[in-house]
């Protein structure tokens, strides 16, 4: 398969992530928001072990700048956190925090996501195919438990579920359109690789660090002993799950 056809298929990964999300969000309504919090938790646990077991070491071992390396993992974070103050990247995963964003701020907020997303894909596909794949892993894992918010947030809104599916589904495929756009300007992102890596990693850190971890927090909080528990062995089994993972392909 040609790297071309690597970046597509992976970065359709993602709209999987969304046809899965929706089908549990229609079969298991009374459970959607539990099943939802659970799998944030396993995200947060992958996200951390793909960042920093494999997208850092693969991003210094590309550059001959570490410092400028480290800016950029700095500059991912600081890149994810900007977009969502400033109302360009919504996260809401169990689609109850905080006001109500707009519809169409969700559907927009959710391209330029899916276009970032197939951004690294592209770039970590470039570098190599075992830092393709994992990246692609780690996002497809934190797309479900997004998906399933936003799918719950166009329910309650009024919108069909054909409506709603279709609509996650084309802010999805916006993935692609970022895998193409690195693919196609490769001659200049070539040199630039391992520093794009380096951000990724840094935006994974800060969604995993600031955004799900303090989710299942939250989530524990309210929860007896016993699932206090299950919520720790569902975050250790994503950790498990990542490590075994960089593992395994490195």
């Amino acid at each position: 398969m040609s790297n071309l056809l690597q970046i597509v298929f992976y970065c359709l990964i993602g709209g999987m992530a969304s046809l899965i999300g929706a089908i549990l969000i229609i079969y298991f309504k009374n459970k959607a928001g539990i099943l939802s919090n659970k799998l944030t938790s396993f995200a947060a646990g992958v996200l951390i072990t793909v960042a920093v077991l494999d997208l850092l070491p693969e991003a210094f071992g590309a550059v001959t700048d570490y410092k400028m390396a480290a800016w950029s993992v700095l500059g991912g974070i600081l890149l994810v956190f900007l977009m969502e103050k400033s109302g360009l990247w919504f996260h809401h995963h169990d689609g109850t925090h905080g006001a109500k964003p707009p519809i169409s701020g969700i559907f927009w907020g959710d391209a330029l996501h899916n276009f970032i997303d197939g951004f690294a894909i592209g770039a970590a596909f470039l570098l190599s195919k075992e830092a393709g794949i994992l990246t692609a892993v780690a996002v497809g894992l934190h797309e479900l438990p997004k998906e399933m918010a936003d799918f719950t947030i166009y329910l309650r809104s009024g919108y069909s579920n054909l409506k709603t599916l279709l609509l996650n589904l084309t802010s999805s495929l916006v993935a692609v359109i970022g895998g193409v756009t690195v693919y196609l300007s490769r001659g200049i992102v070539t040199d630039y690789e391992g520093y794009l890596l380096a951000v990724t990693a840094g935006m994974f850190l800060f969604i995993a660090l600031a955004d799900l971890i303090p989710e299942m927090h939250e989530s524990m909080e309210e929860a007896d002993q016993k699932n206090k528990i299950i919520w720790l062995l569902v975050f250790a089994t994503g950790l498990g799950v990542g490590i075994l993972s960089t593992l395994g392909i490195g």
